[in-house]
């Protein structure tokens, strides 16, 4: 295995991680996006085999997981290696997901910091091995309203994670040995 780059630290970096899945969560626009571009560098860098994006989709107007694989293409990753999950509406969702529609026991999930603690604790009960890389664009407006939003997300995602509640949108299994460009 070739040597982590010298700008890669942290425990998303060590040799036990690599090979990992890399799991982008959330969409703000190119301009939240920006801050995800250099930790691509995971997965250039052969930390993580494959990225799987997973966000909202509910709205024929609103689509992250299809903006966020157009934007790792742009950011020249191969089409074949993005994998689109567009059933992840929540956090554990997403991480559910992860585990049994994707197959995935260990993955670095790049997402938002106040996201994050949920990922991590879900993954978690899931059987999952996860990395957490905090992907913020700094001060978020109506930050008020997002924090209040968080506290009841924390506690539905806690307790789904506890009974690790089967999801609604749970969907065929992906083999990501085939082509991203399937998803």
């Amino acid at each position: 295995m070739p040597p982590m780059p010298w700008w890669c630290w942290g425990p998303a970096c060590t040799p036990t991680a690599r090979r990992a899945i890399f799991w982008l969560i959330g969409w703000e626009g190119p301009a939240g996006f920006s801050k995800r571009g250099p930790r691509l560098h995971l997965y250039k860098s052969g930390a993580a085999r494959a990225i799987i994006v997973s966000g909202d989709n509910r709205t024929s107007h609103y689509n992250e997981s299809d903006a966020m694989k157009a934007y790792c293409v742009e950011l020249g990753v191969p089409s074949e290696d993005v994998y689109v999950d567009h059933a992840g509406n929540t956090t554990y969702e997403s991480m559910w997901r992860a585990r049994h529609v994707f197959g995935a026991d260990r993955i670095i999930v790049a997402t938002q910091a106040y996201h994050l603690y949920r990922a991590m604790f879900a993954a978690d009960c899931l059987g999952v091995q996860a990395w957490g890389v905090p992907c913020d664009k700094g001060a978020y407006d109506n930050q008020r309203a997002y924090s209040i939003r968080e506290v009841l997300a924390r506690t539905k995602d806690f307790y789904a994670a506890l009974v690790r509640l089967p999801v609604d949108t749970a969907g065929e299994t992906v083999s990501l040995d085939d082509s991203g460009d399937l998803t």
